[in-house]
């Protein structure tokens, strides 16, 4: 589990209107929340789910907080695990 502050390198695969599939290589307990920035706009999200996969853990959130322009599959992010809303 990650501190509240620690940043991680982490991948948008996917995106809806009510959340996002996100790649990375640290695990993040369902319930947690994350806080990303994307471009110049931040974002606050769940994590729903987290599994393991090939080269580390894909979770899906729920946005919590949506501001600013539309998610591109691919972009890349930093999220901070265990942010409070």
């Amino acid at each position: 589990m990650l501190p509240d502050t620690e940043l991680i390198d982490a991948h948008l695969r996917n995106v809806s209107r009510h959340g996002a599939a996100i790649s990375a290589v640290n695990f993040i307990p369902p319930g947690a929340y994350i806080a990303f920035q994307l471009g110049q706009e931040n974002i606050i999200a769940q994590v729903r789910h987290c599994r393991s996969v090939a080269g580390g853990f894909l979770m899906g959130v729920a946005f919590s907080v949506v501001v600013g322009r539309q998610c591109q599959t691919g972009d890349m992010l930093e999220a901070v695990a265990g942010t409070p809303l």
